[in-house]
């Protein structure tokens, strides 16, 4: 018998030390492989979950922001539209009283007009 080899105590049969040896030593290195694997596969999938929440949170915080961006743009629309209002408003009364004040000079130039008118037809029929 080779000293290499010994006999298996159920049945009888020749078994090679260092096979055994060899599958033990693989079978070590597998498990310990899969152990490693399986861990480094949940740590990949605890990133993965991490970044996607990272990702929704930023998707969030990127939609607030945009929703106060856009809300303080309609606010400033509508302020320079309100003054555009008050400007074209005081614009329209400054253009209103200059046609009046000329209206009003018209009329007087028209009295002084009919009031001549009135003198020369007075002194014409005389």
């Amino acid at each position: 018998m080779n000293t290499n080899q010994i006999l298996c105590p159920n049945c009888g049969s020749s078994i090679s030390v260092e096979e055994i040896l060899q599958h033990q030593i693989e079978d070590k290195i597998k498990k310990e492989y899969a152990a490693k694997q399986s861990a480094n596969l949940n740590e990949l999938k605890k990133r993965e979950e991490e970044m996607k929440e990272r990702e929704l949170q930023f998707e969030l915080k990127k939609k607030q922001e945009n929703d106060i961006f856009m809300k303080r743009l309609e606010e400033e629309k509508n302020k320079i539209k309100e003054e555009e209002t008050i400007k074209a408003k005081n614009q329209s009364q400054v253009e209103l009283d200059a046609v009046k004040k000329m209206l009003a000079s018209q009329q007087e130039e028209n009295q002084k007009l009919q009031n001549c008118k009135s003198i020369y037809s007075t002194k014409t029929k005389n």
